[in-house]
């Protein structure tokens, strides 16, 4: 199964490659062009494939917490032809997201402190579609205030970042 296929990826340098022997990556554009994704989660599986190649490539079990993370910078992304599907077999649904085009000027990507300005994002014709298949008939799960409290408080904890956008366009976008 084949995670994403690009039909074309035009990068261009800020700062030279010596530059990542300090940790750092300077990127003043990435160009994607043809992009198809397939997240898939399968059933019986709580982790999609996307995440289970992430898991492997970066092994976060093997990570010295002395090691000094990569200082990853972009300021300009232009998109097209991108397609993106969603699969999770556990609950029967697919999301289906296509854009003919966009780009994204970005200020600040923190990824370690999870801190992102992004001055403006602009979206050509994006579409998006749910669908849902098979019989997902789930029995409810009754929890204790302590187990919603406890669950609410490790969803914030893990889930923490800052994000200011300062202008999005979406231009002839569709949702259905």
């Amino acid at each position: 199964d084949t995670i994403a296929s690009i039909g074309g990826l035009n990068i261009s340098l800020y700062k030279n490659l010596f530059s990542l022997f300090s940790n750092q990556l300077d990127l003043s554009y990435v160009g994607i062009k043809d992009l198809h994704m397939h997240i898939i989660t399968k059933e019986g599986n709580t982790n999609s494939n996307i995440q289970n190649f992430l898991d492997k490539l970066i092994g976060n079990a093997d990570k010295n917490p002395s090691d000094k993370s990569l200082l990853f910078n972009i300021r300009k992304v232009e998109l097209s032809d991108i397609h993106i599907s969603i699969r999770d077999e556990n609950k029967g649904k697919e999301q289906i997201v296509y854009l003919k085009g966009g780009s994204m000027d970005i200020e600040l990507l923190d990824i370690e402190c999870k801190d992102f300005v992004v001055n403006q994002i602009i979206l050509d014709n994006p579409k998006f579609e749910a669908i849902t298949f098979g019989d997902v008939c789930v029995e409810p799960v009754v929890l204790t205030v302590e187990q919603i409290q406890e669950d609410l408080t490790d969803m914030v904890s893990e889930a923490s970042l800052s994000l200011i956008l300062n202008e999005l366009i979406i231009q002839n976008g569709y949702v259905g």
